[in-house]
């Protein structure tokens, strides 16, 4: 005669919710933003007044600042934003320079862009210039309509 084999019952299920954990993702390290001709790099406020200016955008925007001396020429006031480093606002030196923001377009050759920014109908206030300890080459020129606007490969 064949043995009868007792047979377990299946256990019930637990009250417990089992929770899987999901995966851990791989990290991927940040990529380098691309640098393309044309990307606004840096902006600056050239004033007559540098700290009611830093206060008025302070407040307006929300900005924060962190001073740099720069020796004869006074202080740069370095401009952040969400930790970012976004520009600067500065004290004029020369009472012929205008007030106003600057913007440093970038350029993978300034010289290049200086030349056919004049081409074009600009005209260079600094030539292409290299900037001492920044790794920075630098133009500043006026555009045909008379805007002032700087190249810069940094």
């Amino acid at each position: 005669m064949a043995k009868k084999i007792a047979r377990k019952k299946p256990a019930k299920a637990s009250a417990k919710k089992i929770v899987s954990r999901p995966k851990a993702k791989p990290t991927v390290p940040a990529k380098t933003p691309v640098k393309k001709l044309g990307d606004v790099r840096w902006t600056e406020l050239n004033t007559t007044n540098d700290s009611a200016a830093l206060s008025f955008y302070q407040k307006l925007f929300g900005w924060k600042s962190r001073p740099m001396d720069m020796g004869p020429q006074g202080i740069y006031h370095i401009i952040s934003q969400n930790g970012k480093d976004i520009g600067g606002i500065t004290k004029i030196q020369n009472p012929n320079q205008p007030t106003g923001w600057l913007t440093y377009f970038y350029s993978d050759n300034v010289d290049e862009s200086n030349k056919e920014a004049e081409a074009l109908g600009g005209k260079t206030l600094m030539p292409p210039t290299e900037i001492p300890g920044a790794n920075t080459r630098m133009a500043i020129m006026v555009d045909p309509t008379g805007v002032m606007f700087a190249l810069v490969k940094d």
